[in-house]
């Protein structure tokens, strides 16, 4: 749901002289149901996304895990590293999604607090990427790769390959912060502040 459309709507909420408090109470309703759905569609996204994180996490632990019999010491220790990120990233990502909590009422407020603290882990999450997601897994692709090639040219040539990969799928997820995350958390911040300045509810 865009930003002008939830806005609108909540502005039709606003009472008039001419407003009954019936009509009053279903024009909030009618907010509080697309602001349940706005959160519901977000929700539905980051659930696709950890889906096809996870899968392939797993994936990759059973193919790293099967090299682990023929594999020497320093191979060997790269590929404990990468196969425990690969535990750590889908236990990061499920940690993220399910951190649940109980409303105190059913009001458009206590909703969009929600979703703003909601979209606060998600961008703690995509920020701190490089130190979760990127880094523990290079660390034993190196010691992988070192450990079967070598510290030949071939070796350095694939990490520095491995690198640069690191840092597109670093500056994807920091544009994902910029041009996704932080405007919704604007929009629903604004939203919140101008129920607040109507007597909705108090501020935190």
């Amino acid at each position: 749901m865009k930003w002008d459309e939830l806005k609108s709507t909540f502005q039709a909420s606003t009472p008039d002289v001419s407003t009954t408090g019936e009509e009053v109470g279903e024009r909030q309703e009618q907010l509080l149901s697309k602001v349940k759905h706005d959160a519901q569609r977000f929700e539905r996204r980051i659930r696709r996304r950890d889906m096809i994180e996870s899968v392939t996490a797993i994936a990759l632990f059973v193919v790293f895990g099967m090299m682990l019999p023929n594999a020497g010491w320093l191979a060997r220790s790269g590929l404990l590293i990468i196969m425990a990120s690969c535990v750590f990233t889908i236990w990061r990502l499920y940690r993220a999604r399910n951190d649940r909590e109980d409303l105190a009422s059913d009001s458009v407020a206590e909703h969009l607090q929600r979703d703003i603290r909601r979209v606060d882990t998600q961008v703690r999450l995509l920020r701190n990427v490089l130190w979760w997601y990127l880094l523990p897994p290079g660390i034993g692709l190196a010691l992988l790769t070192f450990g079967i090639d070598g510290l030949t040219l071939p070796a350095f040539i694939y990490i520095g390959f491995v690198v640069l990969l690191y840092a597109w799928v670093h500056h994807i997820n920091q544009q994902a912060v910029r041009r996704e995350l932080l405007p919704r958390r604007e929009a629903l911040q604004q939203q919140l502040d101008e129920l607040v300045a109507n007597g909705d509810t108090d501020p935190e």
